[in-house]
């Protein structure tokens, strides 16, 4: 692996994590290839077109304030696996609650018309 290769995939994980501080929809189905999965903690399972919607619902819900620590990129020709954990708080929409959300991240990631993208991501929730 190059580390420029590794250097393009971080900057996908880093737009990915921006995009979610933003609470920015658009942006963070924009770091997704065109068939990308996005299955979220306790959420049905997003795919292609549906990721859109899905973080406009997860937005409308809650707002993130997350930093991340990418633990490890691992690279296979034309597909890379990267574990990252983050820590922040979300904040509750309806009722202004605000909460501790330690978690983990698992992107698979491919290239696609030359880019890094995130081909199916899931997370979960570390606990307390």
């Amino acid at each position: 692996m190059t580390s420029g290769t590794e250097q393009k995939i971080r900057k996908t994980i880093a737009d990915y994590f921006e995009a979610l501080n933003a609470s920015d929809p658009q942006q963070a189905a924009s770091v997704y290839s065109s068939n990308g999965v996005f299955m979220g903690d306790n959420s049905p399972t997003a795919i292609g077109n549906e990721i859109t919607s899905a973080y406009e619902g997860v937005f409308s819900a809650v707002s993130l304030k997350l930093a991340y620590e990418v633990d490890e990129v691992s690279v296979h020709g034309n597909t890379a696996i990267a574990r990252t954990h983050s820590t922040g708080n979300t904040t509750t929409l309806h009722n202004g609650t605000n909460f501790a959300s330690p978690g983990r991240e698992l992107f698979v990631l491919i290239q696609e018309a030359g880019a890094w993208k995130v081909h199916s991501f899931m997370f979960n929730n570390a606990g307390s």
